[in-house]
């Protein structure tokens, strides 16, 4: 055989390459996701570095400021997903690889909802390169609404319910929700004293879901002021009537607001020796108050005793009887027995004293319990009368 040879031709054909975008799902206000391509169909050793260039993720969702991040490329042609920056050879082809590049930004003006993951970019004469979309989902993020929690006394004004906020993404703030929470609660300020519930609720952003706390205000017992009265009594007298005097009272109420209404009491008797005697109030019971009981004093006066002189009338150049004075408002029980020392009453006039009217004054008791008002009297002398010598009958006369 003459053996010719004629020429023929092998036609290699681009291998199909698939580069798919990636799918996310990130809360709104997160780190942004990394957006990098994933390559199906690769052959051989072929890898994402054997590209001449590779291609690049980017989505439509709305962002606020950009970053740009490198990232690492996927690959599905085998079970591992590699990271290559090599330069790889292929049927007589020389490529080189580098990484994929990807730009996205941070989240936080994103708003929530669904938006596709388009990639482009790549080129290799060995491969024609089919484009598959993905989805950016960005879920709202959680936001933690909490009520205040305070304390309050009875009968003061509940301070301005205001909202504690936390977990915003970004630079957002309570202004930034088209809504905002409201807080309220069952308490007044006449509430009695308990623990009452604040709840939120209201606020509106389709960016969040918010989660409300619960808070409370809880109602204190008021301070109550009872102050026992200060009084004075004249020794000898009756005890006077010891009512407790107010202050601090709220909420509209009055004395006969409280369960049971305070009781002031003396040691002080109405035959107590003249001094000063301590008042003290207690029992007063009321769910809403606490007490503070301030003293009083019962001063005891002494009492005024009349000391008046006696009044008497005399024949001139008769002994002066004893003067005794006469005594009038004693308290019951008492007697000239109880002074010490007793008064006693004097006068100018003597039995030879011509006659006439003379004052008689008495001085000198003394007692802690009486002050004395001395009241004078009068001896009056009078002339002794004349009487005629009686004549016997036959006698003689001058």
């Amino acid at each position: 055989y003459t053996i010719g040879y004629a020429a023929g031709t092998v036609t290699i054909s681009p291998a199909q390459l698939t580069v798919s975008a990636p799918g996310y799902t990130v809360a709104y206000g997160s780190a942004p996701p990394t957006l990098a391509p994933v390559y199906s169909g690769f052959v051989g050793t072929d890898s994402p570095s054997s590209l001449s260039s590779p291609a690049t993720c980017t989505t439509t969702a709305p962002m606020a400021g950009s970053t740009t991040t490198t990232s690492s490329v996927t690959t599905t042609s085998g079970a591992t997903a590699t990271t290559s920056t090599a330069v790889a050879t292929s049927t007589g082809t020389t490529a080189t690889g580098s990484s994929a590049t990807s730009t996205t930004t941070a989240p936080s003006g994103t708003v929530v909802g669904s938006y596709p993951v388009t990639c482009s970019g790549a080129v290799d004469n060995d491969y024609t390169i089919t484009y598959v979309a993905g989805a950016l989902k960005i879920g709202p993020a959680g936001a933690t609404v909490s009520a205040p929690s305070f304390a309050v006394m009875y009968g003061s004004p509940l301070p301005p319910l205001v909202p504690v906020y936390s977990g915003f993404a970004g630079a957002d703030n309570p202004l930034s929700l088209p809504s905002r929470a409201t807080c309220s609660t069952t308490a007044l300020t006449s509430s009695p004293v308990g623990t009452y519930a604040v709840t939120c609720s209201g606020a509106i952003n389709g960016n969040y879901t918010f989660d409300y706390v619960a808070g409370t205000i809880t109602v204190g017992k008021a301070t109550l002021t009872i102050a026992a009265p200060d009084r004075a009594m004249t020794y000898g007298s009756s005890v006077p009537k010891l009512q407790a005097e107010y202050s601090g009272l709220v909420a509209g109420d009055a004395v006969y607001s409280l369960a049971h209404r305070a009781q002031c009491t003396t040691a002080a008797k109405a035959k107590e020796p003249v001094g000063t005697y301590p008042v003290n109030c207690a029992g007063a019971v009321s769910t809403n108050y606490t007490f503070d009981y301030v003293s009083g004093r019962l001063a005891v006066h002494r009492a005024l005793l009349d000391v008046a002189a006696p009044t008497l009338s005399l024949t001139r150049g008769v002994t002066l009887p004893v003067l005794a004075p006469k005594y009038h408002r004693f308290a019951q029980g008492d007697s000239v027995r109880s002074l010490s020392p007793r008064p006693t009453c004097s006068t100018r006039a003597t039995p030879k004293s011509p006659a006439g009217a003379y004052r008689v004054m008495c001085s000198g008791a003394a007692d802690r319990n009486y002050r004395f008002d001395y009241l004078p009297g009068t001896l009056t002398l009078r002339l002794a009368p004349i009487r005629a010598a009686r004549v016997k009958p036959g006698s003689k006369t001058d």
